[in-house]
């Protein structure tokens, strides 16, 4: 595929001509796309997120990123199967085995097979898979709860709350994409009218997890990843989002539960 060069969200553009035409390559797995039907009266408005940078993992798969306040962050979810010094993770299809792992591991959700699927959202990994310290490329690190609380503050500061406020954290639907969500019937939740999603181009996808007794829970409704940060000896931080919800949520859980990974840029 082409270098990529935006990251697309759609908003609108006052007496567009009929043929004008936008065309926008882009790298990576996430190839979005949506038909707009122009006319004399009515306009398209189009915004573009640049791609501040692509990454690529030790598997070869490449991601794109976004520049959020003075981070940068992937816009997909980790899938790689090997750390960044060749050290094959564990693959855990088993209940009974990922229940009593207390070692770095990953599975796809249901133990997918679909190479599809698997792309588009990616893997699920153990917090002990996070705390090799090698499970992303050099340049690059899974965030801090600090640098997620960076993140959850930028983009209330800059407006990105669903209700045009930037106090209280209501940035749920700048944050999810607008694909692939369950429909929640509550004004300003994720589930909500997805064509309002994803403002910030982040792009959350809701590529459910994997609990600490190996069963797979949520795919279409919520998104969970790790946060580098330690909580106990048995738990460690995470965000989330859900489609009945319209905040980031944050928490900490067992270490051996599965969730989705991204990267931050040094």
């Amino acid at each position: 595929m082409q270098k990529a060069s935006a990251v697309i969200a759609f908003c609108s553009k006052q007496n567009a001509p009929i043929n004008d035409v936008i065309t926008v390559n882009r790298s990576g797995y996430l190839n979005y796309s949506e038909s707009v039907t122009n006319s004399e009266n009515i306009g398209i408005k189009i915004k573009l997120i640049v791609c501040a940078d692509t990454v690529r993992d030790i598997d070869g798969n490449l991601y794109q990123a976004v520049r959020l306040g003075n981070q940068v962050w992937t816009v997909e979810n980790l899938r790689t199967t090997r750390l960044r010094d060749g050290t094959t993770i564990s693959l855990i299809t088993d209940n009974v085995q990922w229940s009593s792992n207390n070692s770095a591991a990953y599975c796809y959700y249901a133990n997918t097979k679909d190479i599809d699927t698997i792309n588009k959202f990616g893997a699920l990994y153990t917090w002990h898979t996070v705390a090799t310290g090698k499970l992303t490329p050099a340049g690059w690190h899974i965030p801090t709860n600090i640098e997620w609380n960076t993140l959850q503050d930028h983009l209330i500061a800059a407006w990105y709350n669903w209700d045009s406020t930037n106090t209280g954290n209501k940035i749920g639907k700048a944050m999810a994409s607008r694909t692939y969500w369950d429909f929640f019937d509550m004004p300003g939740t994720v589930g909500y009218d997805v064509t309002k999603n994803n403002r910030c181009g982040f792009t959350a996808l809701p590529s459910g997890y994997r609990f600490n007794n190996g069963n797979f829970y949520s795919i279409g409704s919520s998104s969970y990843w790790w946060s580098a940060t330690n909580h106990d000896i048995n738990l460690a931080w995470n965000r989330s989002l859900s489609n009945n919800l319209d905040y980031l949520y944050s928490s900490y859980l067992f270490k051996n539960c599965g969730y989705s990974v991204r990267m931050v840029k040094d």
